[in-house]
Parts: C-alpha cells; sequence; structure tokens
C-alpha cells in the first residue's frame, strides 16, 4: 500500500466520521425549528447542512484534491507503507495526522451552531430567542482551539514524528 492510498483512505474514513459526527448536531437543530418555527433556523438547519454534505462530499468522492491541497503526500522518503512497525516515525507520524482529522472532526458541528447561534441572535430581535439556547463563549473558543490545534497537527506531524521518536542523546 503506497502512503498516498493510506492518506487517501485515512481521509475517506474522516468523511464518514464528519457525517455521523453531524448527524447528532442536525437533529438538534431541526427540534430547535420544530419549537420555534423561525425561518432563521431553518436558514441555520440548510446552511450547516449545505456545509456539512460539501465537506463531506470532498472528503469521500475527492480525497486527492484534498491531498494535493494540503500537500499531506510530500515529504515522505519511501512511497510504501509497510506495517512491521521497525519505522516508528511512519506508524507515530499516521497516529498524529488521524488525532489531528480527529480535533478537527469533532469541533467542526459545534463551531457551526455557535457561530449559527450568533448570526441568529444578532438578527433577531423577538420574544422567542428567550427558548433558544445562549450563545456559549466558551464552547465556541474551544470549538476553535481544537480546530486549530488538529490543524497544527496535521500540517507538522512530520516534524511531531521526528521529535516523538528521537532517541535522547546524552
Amino acid at each position: 500500500m503506497s502512503k498516498k492510498d493510506l492518506i487517501r483512505l485515512l481521509i475517506k474514513i474522516a468523511g464518514i466520521i464528519l457525517f455521523f459526527n453531524y448527524l447528532s448536531s442536525f437533529i438538534s437543530q431541526v427540534a430547535l425549528f420544530i419549537i420555534t418555527f423561525e425561518w432563521s433556523s431553518f436558514l441555520l438547519l440548510l446552511v450547516s447542512t449545505f456545509i456539512t454534505i460539501s465537506l463531506v462530499i470532498i472528503l469521500i468522492f475527492s480525497p486527492d484534491k484534498v491531498i494535493n491541497l494540503l500537500r499531506l503526500d510530500k515529504g515522505f522518503d519511501d512511497d510504501r507503507v509497510t506495517f512491521n512497525f521497525q519505522h516508528a516515525e511512519t506508524a507515530v507520524g499516521i497516529i498524529i495526522l488521524a488525532l489531528g482529522g480527529i480535533f478537527i472532526l469533532n469541533n467542526i458541528a459545534p463551531l457551526m451552531v455557535e457561530i449559527g447561534y450568533r448570526i441568529q441572535t444578532s438578527v433577531d430581535n423577538n420574544q422567542f430567542l428567550s427558548s433558544m439556547p445562549t450563545p456559549n463563549d466558551k464552547r465556541l473558543y474551544i470549538s476553535i482551539i481544537e480546530i486549530g490545534i488538529g490543524y497544527l497537527l496535521m500540517s507538522n506531524y512530520k516534524l511531531l514524528a521526528q521529535i516523538l521518536t528521537s532517541k535522547k542523546r546524552e
């Protein structure tokens, strides 16, 4: 298996995880629309669904575009992946890539919901807002920070793998 094939497989798995992760957010947004019957809630539902489904389609059906855009296949010494774990740096790099992807995927939906709540509360000015959840600064900032951490992990996985697998010289 080539390293590009492995990265392609991981990106497709990330798309599947994003889809299932979004389902819980989708259900809560539908419930919000049913409770409030506001078109702004429906608009939030449509926009977040469109963005998420677009990302899922790109991740599942066009992983090569993601690989080329983020240059994930650059910097490898060889093109083959062997799972004998004699090359600990490769295994650690794959784990760091997966961990960064998990950080990003677990925080996209909550970030979109918080941004949507903020947009809705800044635009909408009626009595139904008391029944809606208030924007949560802590959740918004934590989502932004964790997406940033995930991006940094994915973009610097090779350097981090070298640091983590290097033997200390005394």
